[in-house]
């Protein structure tokens, strides 16, 4: 695929991607908060799609506002849900959670302190590589926002799909626009977060669309600044 197809369902709160026509057929990356079901079913369906339609999930990470509803896809329709193992095991609760540790801003605390108890779970994932390569993407494990953080990036379009790890959005309410690094109250490991980004930075990608998990989609030369931003983020 040259060219791609996208639909951003799911926000103001989190991006959820539908994909229709990739090579496996209609895709979602990420799944967003379980409150949004009603409204992700109303788009799929919009597109003239049925849960049951969708050939898989890709998961950019565990995080509730982007895994929320995987488990309902997976148990009541069938769709096959796919992860980094290092929060795949997480999803499927064969590991524990490392806990936010609420700082800060009050709004801020309130979202630690809600994925602390209600994280997304009893999700039976697959390692994502080989899934997500069939389905035209290339994978890159970024772990620091979660341990099993990645990108997933279309080559042919320049399109990258990057979660949490780059946001076109400024935390906490996301409700400004402006490229942002990983915010550190969200993250299980900050510091390894700007590690991942800055060894990414260096694979000299032509991504020309950013899709993050939250804000807008964000075209332009992104690789060029987000070596920007991070050069800024080692300043300050």
């Amino acid at each position: 695929m040259r060219s791609m197809s996208f639909i951003r369902l799911g926000w103001p709160v989190s991006n959820v991607w539908l994909l229709p026509e990739t090579p496996v057929g209609p895709v979602l990356i990420d799944s967003g908060l379980p409150q949004l079901w009603p409204a992700i079913r109303w788009g799929l369906r919009r597109h003239g799609l049925l849960p049951s339609d969708l050939a898989a999930v890709f998961l950019t990470h565990r995080h509730s506002d982007h895994a929320g509803n995987a488990a309902r896809l997976e148990k009541e329709h069938g769709v096959r849900v796919f992860a980094h193992p290092a929060d795949g095991e997480i999803l499927c609760r064969t590991t524990r959670p490392p806990r936010l540790k609420a700082q800060g801003h009050g709004v801020t605390n309130l979202f630690c302190r809600v994925e602390n108890w209600f994280p997304a779970s009893r999700i039976c994932t697959q390692p994502i590589d080989v899934a997500a390569r069939d389905a035209g993407f290339e994978v890159y494990w970024v772990p620091g926002h979660t341990r099993g953080s990645v990108f997933l990036f279309h080559p042919g379009s320049g399109t990258l799909f990057s979660g949490d790890m780059l946001l076109n959005a400024v935390p906490p309410l996301t409700t400004r626009t402006r490229l942002c690094l990983p915010h550190p109250p969200f993250c299980d490991d900050h510091t390894q977060a700007l590690k991942s980004l800055a060894e990414f930075q260096k694979e000299d990608l032509d991504i020309r669309l950013l899709c993050p998990g939250h804000g807008p989609p964000l075209s332009g030369p992104v690789n060029r600044e987000l070596g920007e931003l991070l050069e800024r983020s080692v300043s300050d």
